[in-house]
Order: C-alpha cells, then structure tokens, then sequence
C-alpha cells in the first residue's frame, strides 16, 4: 500500500506503521524549555544561560510584529513567512555559537518516482511513504567533532535519487536530524501529526542499517501554535511518538518568541536520546 504523507491518518500510524502517540504531561512552554536547559547545550562554550540571555530577539521580534498586522492570515504562506524569520535567526546564532548548520526546505524525502520509504510492520503490513517535509535541518557541533559540514551538496537540486540516499545517511551519522512541517492558520493543528509522524518514519526507513536513525525530533506549526515532539523506533516492538501539548504563542511578545527560539535551537542542535528524555521526564 502506498500513501503520500498528507494522506496518513491515525489508523495508518497505529495499525501499518505500529507507532502508539503519547502526549507529554508538560504544563506550559516556560516549564519545557527549563526542563530541555538542564544538562542541554554541553556543545556550548559557555553556561547556557548567559548564551540565551544574550541572545537578542528585539529585531526578530519586529519582523514578526510586521507580519501579524500585514500579512493575510489565512494562506500557508503566511505560516512560512514566520518560520522563514526564525530559522534566519537561529542559524545565525549557531553560525555565532561555532555551530554548523544546514537547511533543506521542501526536503524531498521519498518521492514516488524513485524509492519511497518501505515501512514493515508485524510481517503483516508493508507500507510505502511517498512526499517532501516542508524543512529539515542537520548540525554539527564541537562534540561531533565535524567542523565543515558539506549535507547540503548530498542533495543537488533538492533530488530524491538512489544515489543520493546512498551519500546522505553516511553525511549525517551522529549528527543531530530535524522534521519541521507547517500549516496554515485556523487548522487543527494536531489532525496533522500523522503527516509529521510518517515524515520522520520514512526518513529513518531511508538510512541505511549501517548508519540507522532510530529517534527523529519533529516540530509541527501554524507560526503562533506549535506541537514539538519526538519518534522513537530505537525498540522494535515499543515504537511510538511522543509529543508536547499544543502551545499558543503571540509572535509579537519577546519572552514568547524567545521560548521558541530556544526550543528550535535544541530541537534542531541537541541529541535525539537527550531530548527524549527530558520530555518523558515532565
């Protein structure tokens, strides 16, 4: 059976991709990023709250501001604007923090005309995953110790080819991965999660078994709501998907906007295993 992301549902997660979705217990965004803080960021030269104190958003902020009052609220373009502003920003923090940064917007990762992704479950289901994540990210740190990262020339053109599936999990061994998927205002943000969730799924079906990802960390938004979350294959008869409670945020409030940038930043620099068990740990 083949389906494209945008066509998975629940019953497809659950039943031919053997995934079970737990909701996190975390009470606000505040306590979320306290708790992903603590013991995070020991690639950072220096303690982490005088990094993220120093990180001035009042310019982003302003950006952002002109968005919300000029920009028609409903088309998914809107959605991408605003995320557009805050990747910018968090690349540039890594580029100041001597993090290495690569960006794949519509990362095409398993189209229909070469290999989709081949998820096996209980010798029972066989399932194709066909389509593109709106942005994947991978860094590289000091504690990777791969100061020049060259991802983005695994992928020419933003091609989906056997070849550039043999380049690209050997590329990204042992380096933080990143799912980032959007949609437009108004939606029912978590109706989307199976998208995400197939996404992150067929990513991992592309690695090879030499160089496997088995925890993928994944963020869903409309720009002012956000669902963070995180699939963990790593036990074979245990995969599931865990995932933060949807949190509103005004994108025109500094300490908002900032809560946010922090999260990205961890999601798209930390390892997998660390964040999974700082939000099982809430």
């Amino acid at each position: 059976m083949a389906i494209s992301f945008s066509h998975l549902t629940n019953a497809h997660i659950t039943t031919r991709l053997g995934i079970s979705m737990v909701i996190s217990h975390i009470l606000s965004l505040e306590s979320l990023v306290n708790g992903i803080s603590q013991g995070a960021g020991i690639y950072l030269n220096k303690p982490i709250k005088d990094i993220m104190t120093a990180w001035d958003v009042s310019l982003l902020v302003d950006m952002l501001t002109a968005v919300e009052r000029s920009f028609n609220k409903s088309p998914e373009a809107r959605t991408r604007t605003i995320v557009d502003l805050l990747i910018i920003d968090i690349v540039r923090f890594c580029d100041r923090n001597s993090i290495e940064a690569a960006v794949f917007p519509e990362f095409p990762i398993s189209q229909a005309e070469h290999t989709p992704g081949m998820v096996m479950h209980s010798e029972k289901y066989i399932t194709y995953l066909t389509g593109t994540a709106d942005y994947a990210s991978v860094t590289s740190t000091s504690m990777n110790k791969r100061t020049e990262l060259r991802i983005a020339e695994t992928i020419p053109g933003g091609s989906d080819t056997p070849s550039t599936w043999e380049k690209f999990p050997r590329a990204v061994q042992g380096l933080p991965i990143n799912i980032t998927e959007l949609k437009k205002k108004g939606v029912e943000l978590r109706n989307h999660l199976p998208q995400a969730v197939g996404e992150c799924v067929a990513l991992r079906s592309k690695a090879s078994d030499r160089f496997p990802m088995h925890i993928v960390p994944f963020c869903l938004t409309t720009g002012e709501r956000w669902i963070f979350g995180i699939v963990d294959c790593s036990e074979e008869d245990n995969k599931r998907c865990l995932t933060t409670p949807e949190f509103s945020v005004d994108m025109m409030d500094t300490r908002a906007v900032k809560n946010i940038l922090i999260l990205l930043f961890f999601w798209a620099t930390e390892d997998a295993s660390v964040l999974l068990r700082r939000i099982s740990d809430q």
